[in-house]
């Protein structure tokens, strides 16, 4: 029996394992990508210079591949996470209701992501516009010239408006980034306990096939996400690392568990919450700022539509294997009748 738990804890961290070098490779080729495509010189923030340069093969390439992880982002969150909650809500006797809790709870991520954002760009870009403000008043009382200082004050003007416009456009793009992240990172440190909770080395594999699958289109989304706002070369690193160690820890975090007996049952109702408000969390990113922004890229709406359902039909396959995953744990009832033998 040890050697068999040996042999079973081994396998765990293999599959571990796997599933992170997987998100590691796929979270950076979208950095090769960049790299051939030159989507760094795309200026994300600036409708204008957009607007001109939106027919180039670069930018309708980076308008693909932000539709094509919305595609897959829309999928993960209505086909595998907000079924995933409800079904993990239902368990709860306890939690009797005439609301879908489920969705109840994601519109509130929804909501609260909103509102969270809105608090933290108040709060970054003020100082900014103070900034600002404070040089165009240097600007005017330096000029002698009425004519030619009210000329000089109205291109100052007009240049801290855009730039101010700019700096508020990275600013909630680098909020979005960062919740982007600390939720799909979420999900999948759950995954990863999931599978460290696992007894049968069958149930191991299954559930890192079914894991790997979707998890490397997400990391490839992300990526592509994280270019697309200009983030630099250590924060990309940062946030993919974080992002493709996530299950690794979840794993760990579930091996401990398992080995001092600890009831996992009990913290199943707040993980739950947690991953509802998380799908709120992504819904919330990928219609506020990722098709918003592969739309105002490049593209025409054809292509817009095509990379989408694409990306969403990519997901699907992945479910496939969580839904065997998931038979596989349940036993089906057999009705026997007076006679002992099952009908």
């Amino acid at each position: 029996h040890f050697y068999k738990r040996m042999e079973i804890l081994a396998e765990k961290i293999i599959a571990a394992a796997v599933i992170v070098v997987l998100s590691l490779v796929f979270g950076f080729l979208p950095q090769l990508l960049a790299r051939k495509y030159d989507f760094s010189s795309i200026d994300t923030t600036d409708p204008a210079v957009m607007k001109k340069e939106k027919k180039k093969l670069k930018n309708v390439a980076l308008s693909f591949l932000l539709n094509l992880g919305g595609g897959v982002l829309i999928a993960n969150c209505f086909c595998h996470w907000l079924p995933e909650v409800r079904e993990g809500l239902d368990g709860h006797e306890n939690l009797d209701t005439f609301l879908p809790l489920a969705e109840v709870i994601m519109c509130s991520g929804f909501f609260f992501i909103s509102g969270l954002e809105e608090v933290l760009h108040h709060f970054l870009h003020p100082h900014q516009i103070q900034e600002k403000k404070s040089k165009i008043k240097m600007n005017s009382l330096k000029e002698t010239s009425y004519s030619n200082g009210a000329k000089a004050k109205k291109d100052v003007t007009d240049l801290d408006e855009k730039d101010s416009d700019k700096t508020a456009a990275q600013i909630k793009a680098a909020i979005r980034t960062v919740f982007v992240v600390s939720a799909l990172s979420f999900h999948s440190t759950i995954e990863g306990l999931a599978l460290s909770l696992e007894s049968e080395s069958a149930g191991v594999w299954l559930n890192t096939g079914a894991t790997a699958l979707h998890k490397f289109v997400i990391s490839f989304s992300v990526g592509v996400e994280l270019i697309s706002n200009k983030v630099s070369m250590m924060m990309f690193s940062i946030s993919i690392i974080v992002f493709s160690f996530a299950p690794a820890v979840g794993s760990a975090i579930g091996i401990v568990l398992t080995e001092l007996s600890f009831d996992s049952e009990k913290i199943d109702l707040p993980l739950q919450i947690l991953q509802g408000i998380a799908t709120g969390t992504i819904v919330y990113v990928v219609f506020f700022e990722i098709i918003p922004k592969a739309k105002s890229v490049g593209g025409t709406g054809k292509q817009h539509i095509l990379a989408m359902v694409i990306g969403f039909a990519v997901f699907l396959p992945s479910l496939y294997f969580h839904s065997v995953h998931e038979h596989d744990h349940e036993e089906p009832p057999v009705c026997q009748n007076s006679t002992g033998f099952p009908i």
